[in-house]
């Protein structure tokens, strides 16, 4: 089993990820919406102007059936105030894609890899383009840059200043006609968008580093020192280790957080950096140990995975986790789904939107998470 994967009693791995009794230190309220579309594996950020970008991901057509659904190449921008949705009128672009990695920098969306459309329909090989979208303008770019990371989708995509972070990833490889996934990938790579140069966080020979995944969450808090990484799917498991990578001597060490004081393994859950850069905020996500991992719990193999609507804080400055607990009125268990923050008066709201669930396999909801001041 590879490190990460918690070691849970058959109990605990069928229990609620329901938050804990007491006061709401987060709550929920579905924002209403018009011209919204259903979509998830999509990116989701905020603009300068404070309306909230998607681009790309995979979508049903309308009909919540995922045997139709079709990744895309749509601009979707929200204002939040009036809750409606609209799909932006651009120049050029990239072709439709799932799960690529973005985030705003600036005036521009950038955005890096993700899947491509096989021509039998689904999910096809990985690519290695990076676009930058002009949010002014609504003109996209394709930028050519030596020494980036090598096709894949479904990586960990962070910013920090005029950086953009890539970490792991995985998918089918540029021309695999088997439709064979490539092994997860375990590299870091960080790209000045005003120099327009990558650099490969490549870690001393012979240190530790975390195991290569797909559909991790990192993020690059306050000064942009370090970056962290939580969770991810790897080799048919799910993990919930959490790793800091220096970025000026591009070593990793993993934090030594106690399994009981630390979310469940999850893949595909969304989070984002609040409060100045102080915590970091996952909700969600996909739990369990994996549907090819098998753990032998007191002579018995237990396989189980579910959608989770849990909320969890990680501080930075503590280096530790801990569960929110949350109101009632959530959108209930989801994965895939985008997530970001919009600040307005001072305030900070979370926006939720697309995603999918146990019931449904594309959705279109948008919800809006307060979530008072956190401790540590």
């Amino acid at each position: 089993m590879p490190p990460g994967v918690l070691a849970m009693t058959a109990s605990a791995v069928g229990a609620s990820t329901s938050s804990s009794p007491g006061r709401p230190e987060a709550r929920y309220r579905r924002l209403p919406t018009t011209n919204g579309v259903d979509r998830k594996y999509h990116t989701l950020d905020t603009a300068p102007d404070g309306s909230v970008v998607s681009f790309g991901g995979l979508v049903s057509g309308g009909r919540g059936d995922e045997r139709e659904g079709k990744p895309v190449a749509d601009v979707l921008r929200l204002d939040p105030e009036t809750g409606e949705w609209r799909t932006v009128a651009t120049q050029g672009g990239p072709s439709p894609r799932n799960e690529p990695c973005g985030a705003i920098i600036g005036s521009s969306l950038w955005v890096f890899g993700g899947s491509l459309e096989a021509e039998s329909g689904g999910q096809g090989e990985s690519c290695d383009e990076l676009w930058r979208f002009d949010l002014d303008s609504a003109v996209w770019e394709r930028v050519r840059a030596a020494g980036g990371p090598s096709a894949r989708c479904a990586s960990g995509c962070a910013c920090s200043g005029a950086s953009l972070y890539v970490f792991g990833g995985g998918g089918i490889a540029p021309g695999r006609t088997d439709g064979a996934t490539m092994p997860e990938l375990g590299d870091a790579f960080a790209f000045d968008t005003e120099q327009q140069v990558w650099r490969e966080l490549r870690p001393p020979q012979g240190s530790v580093a975390p195991v290569g995944r797909s559909l991790p969450q990192i993020a690059v808090p306050g000064g942009g020192d370090e970056l962290f990484l939580f969770g991810g799917f790897s080799r048919g498991h799910r993990l919930n280790d959490t790793w800091v990578l220096s970025l000026g001597s591009c070593s990793w060490a993993e934090l030594p957080v106690p399994e009981a004081e630390r979310p469940v393994p999850r893949s595909c859950h969304a989070g984002v950096v609040v409060q100045g850069g102080s915590h970091w905020v996952i909700v969600g996500g996909r739990v369990g140990f994996g549907a090819a991992a098998t753990a032998h719990l007191h002579g018995e193999a237990v396989v189980d995975t579910h959608d989770a609507s849990d909320v969890w804080s990680f501080s930075f400055a503590e280096r530790s986790w801990r569960e929110l607990t949350v109101g009632r009125d959530g959108p209930g268990p989801r994965r895939s789904h985008g997530m970001t923050v919009v600040r307005r008066g001072g305030a900070e709201r979370l926006l939720l939107y697309g995603g999918r669930s146990e019931e449904r396999p594309v959705l279109a909801s948008t919800y809006e998470l307060t979530i008072e001041a956190l401790r540590g």
